[in-house]
């Protein structure tokens, strides 16, 4: 072969010839796999789209953290599988994407229950719109406790015998006041009085049996008490005032035993009288009592100005009436007899006091009476209007202003709103396990039978929903898709459903569809960068087969 056949027209060696050849056979099979790996890419991303997204769309009945983190997880998932080892290009996600905890904080899980009293938080996961759940206790059961903690909650759990103890109690003292009350009207001779043994007989010694068996085994309650809680029994009032009224109690039966002076002994059984006040250890008297006294604080400001502002117009009435009447009673013509009775209302000024508080909150008809009867008729205009203005508008603007009080304290009782939420809360979930069948799960089929049942049709009802979304409903619920729902599930899902959506749950879900948008962008920028590599290098391609074929 000569020099002049061995170039071509363009003036190209044979050697250069061969290395574009070279380059474009090169290219050529660098085309070819990339085009089967982007084959591969979209059927996974297809396969994506219809599984996972499917699973997530099933899934849509849980909390907003818990869809974040299923779109997490597919992602993962899907990364992983086409990316076994360390990749460069994985290093392309966010690094807030990366970094997720698996597991959701307390924080997101738990946000109510920092509105709950600090001993409960934790042992009541509050749902939405007052469906409440205890949380599961952990399967590795805590050792038992000492014998002191074990008698402590045993205690706690039975402290109502000791408030029905109490009541007994107090009934018993109330037979034995009216048995003293028997031998006193007998011993002033008061007409028809008899003695306490025989109006009522034996009474008088099973009144006495009873009273020194219910102090003895009070004093025991208390005296176990303080062997079982030790220091903690005096870190509470209410225990320090059991322990004072049991040891009158003992101390007023010790001195009827001994028989001791009787002032002494009056003494300590008026002491011992007040052991009816532990009645208020019972539990709903307790948070009553607890109750009426935060009221009572909040509403000091305006029960001391209402009661002042009515002393003082009671006072100025006081001393008109008192000077008005003046001239009646030095009135020599007027009848002695008549001038006695009026000085009797209204001769002094603390008399005159006593009988316009008496006109203002008792019985105001006798000296209504006596002032319009012996005195003059104008008097009645004027107790009239006393009677209108301060009877009648003030008494009633100032209960109004304590009940308007007492219904905010109530309100923001964080303790007596939880109680009642849960008391609530109780008693619908039992009345939705009596709905239920024994074995706690329900299929479709019964569901979709029992749903027409007028007990479900409240259920139903209650939820917002119509006999015809029960299909929908069921699915909701069922997000395992076992086919069948149990009572947790149930309840769960009905959390979800009562009372109208929040404003937190608009924000939860404005915030999940965000990030399954950034997710789906990430997806897509994952799938589109080999398809932007693919039509650079099918341009670059072209190119040089174009430089080839010079």
């Amino acid at each position: 072969m000569t020099q002049s056949e061995a170039w071509d027209s363009h003036g190209r060696a044979p050697s250069f010839q061969e290395v574009l050849r070279q380059l474009a056979d090169c290219h050529e099979k660098e085309l070819s796999t990339l085009l089967a790996e982007i084959a591969r890419l979209q059927e996974d991303n297809c396969g994506f789209s219809c599984a996972q997204l499917q699973h997530t769309t099933s899934a849509s009945a849980a909390s907003p953290v818990e869809t974040s983190e299923i779109w997490r997880e597919a992602a993962e998932s899907q990364s992983a599988e086409q990316h076994p080892g360390p990749t460069p290009s994985l290093s392309t996600q966010p690094q807030s994407t990366a970094n997720v905890d698996p597991k959701p904080s307390s924080g997101e899980l738990h946000r109510e229950q920092a509105f709950l009293p600090l001993e409960l938080q934790g042992q009541v996961d509050v749902r939405y719109d007052g469906i409440e759940e205890e949380t599961s206790p952990p399967e590795a059961s805590a050792p038992a406790g000492s014998f002191r903690e074990q008698a402590a909650k045993l205690l706690d759990r039975f402290g109502w015998i000791s408030g029905l103890l109490v009541v007994m109690n107090v009934m018993v003292m109330a037979v034995d006041a009216q048995c003293r009350g028997f031998d006193v009207g007998y011993l002033i001779a008061y007409k028809d009085a008899r003695p306490a043994e025989e109006v009522w007989p034996s009474v008088p010694a099973v009144v006495y049996i009873l009273d020194a068996a219910f102090t003895v085994i009070l004093a025991l309650e208390v005296g176990l008490r303080m062997a079982v809680l030790r220091c903690k029994f005096w870190k509470c009032l209410f225990n320090w005032i059991d322990l004072l009224l049991t040891m009158g109690s003992l101390l007023y039966l010790f001195f009827d035993l001994v028989n001791v002076n009787l002032n002494v002994f009056r003494l300590v059984r008026f002491w011992s009288l007040s052991r009816g006040f532990r009645i208020t250890r019972m539990k709903p008297l307790l948070d009553s009592m607890l109750l009426l006294f935060e009221c009572f604080k909040s509403s000091m400001g305006i029960l001391f100005g209402s009661l002042c502002l009515i002393a003082m117009l009671q006072c100025i009435e006081a001393m008109i009436i008192g000077n008005l009447m003046e001239i009646f009673l030095e009135d020599p013509n007027q009848p002695l007899e008549a001038r006695q009775l009026v000085y009797k209302y209204y001769g002094t000024f603390t008399t005159t006091m006593l009988t316009m508080w008496e006109v203002l909150l008792g019985d105001w008809i006798v000296p209504t009476r006596v002032a319009v009867d012996h005195v003059s008729e104008w008097f009645s205009l004027w107790f009239i209007i006393h009677r209108l203005l301060l009877g009648f508008a003030l008494l009633n603007v100032v209960s109004a202003m304590f009940v308007h009080q007492t219904m905010q304290v109530a309100e923001q009782d964080i303790d007596l709103q939880w109680r009642k939420k849960r008391n609530r809360t109780s008693n619908t979930e039992q009345r939705l396990r009596e709905l239920f069948p024994e074995d706690g799960t329900i299929s479709l089929d019964e569901f979709a039978e029992l749903v027409h049942t007028e007990e479900w049709m409240c259920v139903i009802d209650s939820l917002g929903l119509g006999p015809r979304d029960a299909l929908a409903l069921f699915e909701m619920m069922d997000v395992n898709h076992s086919g069948d729902i149990s009572f947790d599930e149930f309840i769960a899902g009905s959390a979800r459903l009562r009372g109208k959506a929040k404003n937190i749950d608009m924000h939860l879900l404005l915030a999940d569809s965000k990030r399954l948008s950034s997710k789906l962008d990430e997806l897509q920028r994952m799938a589109g960068s080999p398809l932007a590599e693919l039509a650079e290098i099918a341009v670059s391609s072209t190119k040089m087969g174009e430089l080839a074929s010079m």
